[in-house]
Order: structure tokens, then C-alpha cells, then sequence
């Protein structure tokens, strides 16, 4: 009989197929899964999506989902589970999904798509926890 451990799939596999499935959502443009100290461990922009921001933009974009894991530990004890955080400007939005206390997910979506990606979104973050946990 073959162990457990042999079983598990490895931090990396599970965030590239995290990311494989943000990347099958309509509207998903660019997505990272970064460490707590903002370095990125897996993702960046959509195969065959232009960027239209300059490299240090998604490094900043990057950065800022630290502040949002930090601020949702702060805050689950009085809110409970952090579901995300949303970032909207006129063209498109930054999602935020809270992975884990060392880890979290930073895509951006089309404005038009938003509204219908969420629950789909969810249900990736949910299965991508559920593997780690």
C-alpha cells in the first residue's frame, strides 16, 4: 500500500492547476498565487492577453494582495472567513482570494465578466483549500 504523501500533489501542482482553472474563466486577464511576502510563486498574464500595464504595475498589484491577506486575518475573528477582495477601476477589476495564512490569489477580470465569474471563482478557491487544508 502506498503512503498518503505519494497521494498529495505538490504546492506547485496544485497552483499551476489553480491557475489553469482561473485562466478557463470568462474575462480572467492576468492571475498569481504570491507568498506572504509578496513574491510570486506561480501565474502572470493570460496566454495570448496583452497586458496593458507596465511590468511594476503587476508587481504593485502583486504586493497589494499581501495587504489584503493581512487585513482579512485581521478581521476573520470579528467577520469570520474571508470570501475576497475587490479592487474596481473603469476597464476592469482586481479580485483577491485569501489561499491560506501564507498564500493568495491576485487576478484581474473584465469589468462585463465579473459579476458571473465570482460564484465560478469561488468554487475554484474553495477546491484549491480544501486540497491544502
Amino acid at each position: 500500500m502506498e503512503s498518503r504523501e505519494s497521494d498529495m500533489k505538490s504546492e506547485e501542482e496544485l497552483c499551476k492547476e489553480l491557475i489553469g482553472e482561473v485562466f478557463q474563466i470568462r474575462g480572467v486577464r492576468y492571475a498569481t498565487v504570491v507568498d506572504g511576502y509578496g513574491n510570486r510563486i506561480l501565474g502572470g498574464m493570460k496566454p495570448g492577453v496583452e497586458t496593458v500595464a507596465p511590468p511594476e504595475i503587476e508587481t504593485r498589484l502583486e504586493m497589494q494582495s499581501i495587504f489584503v491577506m493581512k487585513m482579512a486575518e485581521d478581521y476573520e475573528k470579528y467577520f469570520d472567513k474571508s470570501m475576497y477582495t475587490i479592487v474596481g477601476w473603469k476597464r476592469l477589476h482586481a479580485v483577491y482570494f485569501l489561499l491560506s495564512r501564507s498564500r493568495a490569489l491576485s487576478l484581474t477580470i473584465e469589468n462585463q465578466d465579473l459579476q458571473q465569474a465570482l460564484p465560478r471563482l469561488e468554487l475554484v478557491v474553495q477546491r484549491y483549500r480544501n486540497q491544502v487544508a
